[in-house]
Formats: C-alpha cells, structure tokens, sequence
C-alpha cells in the first residue's frame, strides 16, 4: 500500500475509534450526595466512564471539607473503577459543598455538583479494630456511639456472617455458624444524620482455652505449661516461630523453658486441627528472679567491768 494511502487509512481508523469513544459519552459515576461522614479519616473513591479515558480531575468550585484533598492517584486496593479519590482526615464538622470536573484524553468535560456532611456523630472503634469469635459460641460486640444528637437506630450495612446481626440495640449479636474474615458494615442514625461505620470480625472454629498470661516462671529453673485448645476438630497440632531463647513447644502444646533472665516474654501461638482450622494468638511469661530470704540473729552480749 502506498504511503499515502497508508496514512489515509490510518487517520480514517483514528477517526472511528475518536467517533466511538465521544459516542460513549464522558460521565461522572458518582451520585451527587456523597453522604455523612464523622469527622476523621474519609476517603470517597472517584469513578468515570465514557470518553476516550486517561481521566483527569479537578475542583473546580466549592470547598472541600477541611483536611481533605483530591488525590490524583490509583492505588492496587481502590476498589475496580476507581479513577480519583477525595480523601484526607476531615477536621472541621459542617456541609459542604463543591463541584468536580473531569477531563479526558481528547479534551472532553464533565462536570457534577457535590454535596457532604462532616459529623461529630461517630462510633468509638474505627476500621482498624478486628474482634474474633468462635463458631457454635455466643458473638456479642457492642456498637459505642460518641456524640449521638438525639435517639440512636443501628441496621445493618450489607451481608452479615452466618449467624450474625445487627440488633435495634446496637449488638452485632448471635452464634456464628461459619469461619471466615468479614467486614462488618453498619448504619448508624441519630437526630437525621446516618453514617457507615464498620469492624473486622474474623471467626475460627479451633480456639485456645489457656489463658494468654502463662503463669509466672522462675529464672534459671525449670519450666513447664501444658496449653488446651478446643472446638474443630482434635487433635491439635501446636506450633511456634518466635519463642524467646530457651523455650519450646511440642506438637501436643507442652510448653517447655528454662529462662536464663528475668522479663515479660510474648510469642505467638499457632494450633491446627485435623481438619485444617487454624488460630493463634499472643502469649505472655514473665520470668522473675527467685527471691531468698535469710533470717539475721543478732545477740548482744555485756561484759560487766
């Protein structure tokens, strides 16, 4: 094909794939109200469609709430979609509102006008916070509002783990019936504001019964606990990769040691059953030195002169 013609047809393929991608229309996915959020961490994840991509975003009218940005960047864990993100720890409680533009590749605009509520209204736990439970045993966390305006509804966000709920007096509550790491989402109402807030609940099937604070042990002596589990299915097998120096545990959870200094020792302990369940957690010894106690006579005796 001559060059020419070549690039004549190179412009007319150019030309459809521009026709196609402005046929599609550049739209903002996000609704207009971005909801109420308690003053601190916040994070909206932005998302566009249509155009020919490589989306840019701009504030374009407005304010942010304070201490909040709009971050030109995707991360790996933004959920799929995500082109933008407004985030930021909010500090100053109060509505807002702005308008977000959003440009593509060739040019093309699109714009909406954003409303969001920042609140005192919060819970006491934030995201960070994970409780565990145990299948075929009761599950009980309390839900603790901070600042409330008025009476207080709690429901449920989305999918709760097997056997969980959220009760109208602010539990997650029940008896779980199966294993597994849930994120926990939970709507929170008080005086006509709702925010999201949520907990991570991880749930085992095996679990350990001796207590995490071993008894005391005795520097230079001896030293030996043997730990229980429960639930799964037994046997147990029992496993450790950071005991202190001098220290061991057997497969049948017989822990053994012989500390050469006093301290507050921690090591994770790990169980598996027959069944493949699994569960650890932290355990606590604190060697102590062994105190002697001498008795000390003392007699006077007078010599008379």
């Amino acid at each position: 094909m001559p060059p020419p013609l070549r690039r004549l047809v190179l412009a007319g393929l150019m030309l459809c794939v521009a026709t196609t991608a402005w046929a599609q229309g550049l739209t903002i996915n996000n609704g207009a109200n971005l909801g109420s959020w308690p003053a601190g961490p916040m994070q909206v994840n932005l998302s566009a469609s249509g155009g020919s991509g490589g989306y840019t975003w701009s504030l374009t009218s407005g304010a942010l709430p304070t201490g909040v940005h709009l971050r030109q960047q995707v991360l790996d864990w933004m959920p799929p979609g995500t082109t933008d993100s407004l985030v930021g720890v909010a500090t100053v409680p109060g509505p807002y509102s702005f308008r977000l533009t959003v440009q593509d590749s060739l040019g093309a605009t699109a714009f909406r006008d954003f409303t969001v509520l920042v609140t005192t209204l919060t819970n006491a736990d934030r995201w960070s916070i994970t409780t565990e439970g145990f299948t075929g045993q009761l599950f009980d966390y309390p839900i603790q509002v901070l600042n409330p305006i008025g009476p207080v509804t709690f429901s449920a966000n989305g999918p709760m783990p097997p056997g969980l709920s959220v009760t109208s007096d602010g539990h997650i509550r029940g008896t779980p019936t199966a294993p597994g790491f849930y994120d926990v989402n939970f709507l929170v109402t008080s005086g006509g504001i709702t925010i999201g807030r949520g907990v991570h609940v991880s749930i085992y099937r095996a679990r350990i019964d001796t207590p995490g604070m071993l008894p005391n042990a005795t520097v230079g002596a001896g030293y030996q606990q043997l730990l229980s589990a429960s639930g799964g299915t037994a046997p147990y097998h029992w496993a450790s990769f950071n005991l202190p120096f001098g220290a061991a545990l057997a497969d049948d959870g017989t822990f053994t040691a012989t500390f050469s200094s006093p301290g507050n020792y921690r090591f994770t302990v790990n169980i598996t059953d027959s069944a493949g369940n699994f569960y650890n957690r932290i355990s606590k010894c604190r060697p102590r030195r062994h105190r002697l106690t001498s008795r000390i006579s003392m007699s006077t005796s007078f010599r008379k002169i």
